[in-house]
């Protein structure tokens, strides 16, 4: 009975430690998510300031209303995320409800986005000149493609790199 017991307990224990050791690198995760959005919103906001010239003064007040302006759209694209998700967790227990209702969301996230983006144009407006108002669009389209570029640059020397040991 003794053994028994021992033996319970290590069971007990090694079927925790998964489970932890799961949640730990969950949260290390998420973590990492949230310093590499961080990082990432710095590297973007930076490059727009010096695509638009902005003085100094401009930039101060750029960064935190492109990053206000930036969360805000993230949060509403996390929303939608997990709608979504919820449906294709569902799988085939899914309802048409469920899915019309996700289709809605998503159908729905463009405009939503660009009803933060114009809230927050007025602001803009106030501390940008209209020439750079006007070339802030095409800085952000044109740091998605040099991010594009990168990314895929670095795909195709980590697939070489790959063959190379094969």
């Amino acid at each position: 009975m003794k053994h028994f017991f021992k033996f319970l307990i290590l069971m007990i224990l090694l079927h925790l430690i998964p489970a932890d050791a799961s949640a730990r690198s969950n949260d290390r995760l998420q973590n990492t998510r949230k310093a590499w959005n961080v990082e990432m919103q710095s590297v973007k906001t930076d490059y727009l300031a010096k695509k638009l010239d902005l003085t100094d003064v401009q930039r101060e007040k750029f960064v935190r209303i492109y990053t206000s302006m930036e969360n805000e759209i993230s949060q509403a694209n996390g929303e939608a995320r997990k709608t979504i998700e919820e449906v294709r967790t569902k799988g085939k227990a899914a309802t048409d409800a469920d899915y019309r209702n996700a289709a809605r969301v998503a159908f729905d996230l463009k405009a939503k986005e660009g009803a933060i983006e114009k809230k927050y144009f007025a602001q803009f407006s106030q501390i940008l000149t209209p020439a750079q108002l006007f070339a802030l669009k095409d800085a952000e389209v044109q740091f998605t493609k040099e991010l594009m570029k990168k990314h895929s640059s670095m795909r195709k020397n980590n697939r070489n790199q790959k063959n190379r040991k094969n």
